[in-house]
């Protein structure tokens, strides 16, 4: 504390008068002789030549925050860690993954689908693998999906992907983002072969108007481009857009009891 007053005092007169003031090295002995003192450690030098003492634990903590930068562990989450990869491992909902996969295996993919069923059940996961087994690199021959390669790994991931295209209805409902779906639509695929996939989810969401506005590409779509709805209320759909059920491939999940999920757990 002396050894700080003294400093302070020194910096205010040279404030004042600077040209009456010369900044000596000030350095108190207990300071220097014991090690363990809060003061003892690292010198600072000033412009003039004084010479400070600096605690040694702020320059402990940044010596070591700056060389060892603290890593926390990535956290995901189980329903995104377990999620299935291809049609055999879809929990409970084999009537629509039979479907699904038979289509694909004879060439007979439609243009739409209505996914319907409450939360949790896994319309978003087949949606997924419906679109990796349309894009996959090495389809196999019964319409299973690889699971590996690049296309399947991207879209398993929900990452970018040039022929995958998911969007939350809840938060484009409008006619104006089902007006720029429309005109992106009629753009072709990435490669040959592949297809343009758009995954709707929370389907009901989306305005009358809106509906209006897909139901012309929906009766006349262009070639490659295959149209996933999701939604947890299908009632609000039949009330809203009755002409576009007509349009679409209806699949109605169940439910997953207690005893499934122990089952897949194991």
């Amino acid at each position: 504390r002396a050894l700080l007053r003294q400093t302070w005092s020194i910096r205010a007169g040279a404030r004042k008068s600077p040209a009456r003031f010369s900044f000596p090295a000030t350095r108190a002995p207990d300071v220097a002789q014991h090690s363990r003192h809060p003061l003892a450690g690292a010198n600072l030098e000033e412009p003039d030549g004084a010479r400070v003492a600096r605690p040694r634990g702020l320059a402990t903590i940044a010596r070591f925050s700056s060389s060892r930068p603290l890593v926390f562990p990535r956290v995901i989450a189980l329903a995104r860690k377990y999620r299935p990869r291809n049609f055999a491992t879809v929990a409970v909902q084999s009537h629509v993954s039979n479907t699904l996969k038979g289509a694909i295996a004879r060439g007979r993919v439609a243009h739409g689908y209505l996914l319907c069923g409450p939360r949790g059940v896994g319309k978003t996961t087949l949606a997924r693998v419906l679109a990796m087994a349309l894009n996959c690199e090495n389809k196999r021959a019964d319409g299973e999906p690889c699971g590996e390669c690049s296309s399947c790994t991207r879209i398993w991931s929900g990452g970018a992907s040039l022929d995958v295209v998911e969007i939350d209805a809840a938060s484009n409902r409008g006619v104006d983002d089902a007006r720029e779906l429309r005109e992106r639509a009629m753009y072709a695929p990435s490669g040959e072969g592949r297809y343009k996939v758009y995954i709707v989810d929370e389907a009901h969401m989306l305005t009358r108007e809106a509906w209006n506005a897909l139901l012309k590409i929906l009766e006349e779509p262009p070639p490659g481009v295959v149209f996933v709805f999701a939604t947890t209320e299908p009632q609000k759909i039949a009330q809203t857009a009755a002409p576009v059920l007509s349009r679409l491939q209806r699949f109605d999940f169940r439910r997953i009891g207690a005893g499934a999920i122990r089952d897949r757990l194991k």
